[in-house]
């Protein structure tokens, strides 16, 4: 928007040149010399406005186009250092996350299902035992009360007697 300012008050500086010209030419010709001197005068202020903004406009779009390449520079800077914050962002998620399963993994909570486990350890090797004990002594019972027939009874006394004989 200033530069379309700038170059509107350039055109009128340029129009006042010209105008000043036409006065000069005119009172030239009317031999008007005072006339003619001033308009030379109001020329000349208005050729060194005109050199003065055409100079500042320079600057201006020098200025303009430094701003506009550090802009992009800028820019490119900005673009060069996304990824490498993406990646930190991702890699602080992922030390977070580890973090927390960690907490979680060695936590009293993981302590007391390791305790369960051990319980059930127990339990199964007393039931074990119980069974064992159970086996051992069911055997041995069952060899006490084992019943003969009548016949392998009557044969035993007869041997036990031969037996007890001799």
């Amino acid at each position: 928007m200033k530069k379309q300012k700038h170059e509107g008050l350039m055109r009128q500086v340029k129009m006042t040149i010209e105008d000043r010209k036409k006065q000069q030419q005119l009172a030239l010709d009317k031999s008007k010399d005072e006339m003619a001197k001033l308009a030379i005068q109001e020329r000349l202020e208005h050729e060194k406005q005109l050199t003065l903004l055409e100079e500042q406009y320079t600057v201006i779009q020098n200025q303009t186009k430094a701003l506009k390449d550090q802009l992009a520079k800028l820019k490119d800077i900005h673009a060069d250092l996304q990824n490498p914050k993406s990646l930190l962002v991702s890699r602080a998620n992922v030390a977070g996350t580890t973090n927390t399963m960690n907490n979680t993994l060695f936590s009293t909570q993981s302590e007391s299902i390791k305790n369960g486990f051990t319980r059930m350890e127990d339990k199964v090797l007393r039931l074990e035992a119980q069974a064992t004990a159970h086996e051992y002594f069911n055997e041995k019972v069952y060899k006490n009360d084992k019943t003969y027939s009548i016949d392998v009874e009557e044969e035993f006394l007869k041997a036990k007697e031969v037996y007890g004989k001799n």
